[in-house]
């Protein structure tokens, strides 16, 4: 299991505090996509299922590091020999290749499941060949986020989409997020800069979300 980046001493607590905030936007918009696209549109519920997944992994990784701040949690799992780490990686693995592969499947509006546990198999399985190497699943996740991004930017080029648009940048963030947290090894900086670009994005889609709920 590789570790590749590091938290400013710092930012310990508000990467805790950020991810908490980031999981509950996810799990905001991913409520909303499934309410309002359950019986209509299936490749936007599958957006909606994207978010909760993603949700889910940000969730997994601030109790992880929440665990790893309180001493006494870490004694007590240390006791009954349960390895913090390991559950922590591995949760935040598969619920976030789970969510970008749902959000890719629907960004290419393909009903075929087969394509989403091809794109999940191309995220998992290098990651967890190579003994859950974060390094790897950065790297691939961030060349679908930046997929994504570009598909949201043709649409924008095609109709002059402002909400096109916002998506497309949010995702450009979270891409950006993404490779920062990646590289905050050399630069602990960065890891900071990483997670402010990963709420600045998700905000981004919140706010768009509620353009649509006002009918705009």
């Amino acid at each position: 299991m590789c570790y590749y980046y590091r938290v400013p001493e710092w930012f310990l607590g508000f990467d805790v505090a950020f991810q908490f905030l980031i999981a509950i936007i996810l799990f905001s918009m991913g409520a909303y996509a499934i309410r309002l696209f359950c019986n209509s549109h299936k490749c936007m519920t599958s957006l909606g299922y994207g978010f909760v997944s993603l949700g889910a992994a940000f969730l997994i990784e601030a109790v992880h590091k929440l665990s790893k701040l309180n001493s006494n949690v870490m004694e007590l799992c240390q006791s009954v020999g349960v390895r913090v780490d390991l559950i922590g990686v591995f949760g935040f693995i598969v619920f976030a290749s789970i969510g970008i592969s749902l959000l890719t499947t629907a960004c290419l509006k393909n009903k075929d499941k087969r394509l989403f546990w091809m794109l999940l198999a191309l995220l998992l399985v290098p990651t967890f060949v190579n003994g859950m190497d974060l390094k790897l699943f950065y790297l691939i996740s961030t060349i679908y986020l930046l997929f994504i991004a570009v598909t949201f930017l043709g649409h924008y080029l095609q109709s002059k989409s402002i909400r096109a648009l916002t998506i497309a940048v949010a995702f450009v963030l979270f891409a950006v997020g993404w490779v920062e947290v990646l590289f905050s090894w050399s630069s602990p900086a960065l890891y900071a800069v990483g997670h402010t670009s990963l709420l600045v994005g998700f905000l981004l889609i919140l706010y768009n979300a509620y353009e649509i709920k006002r009918g705009k």
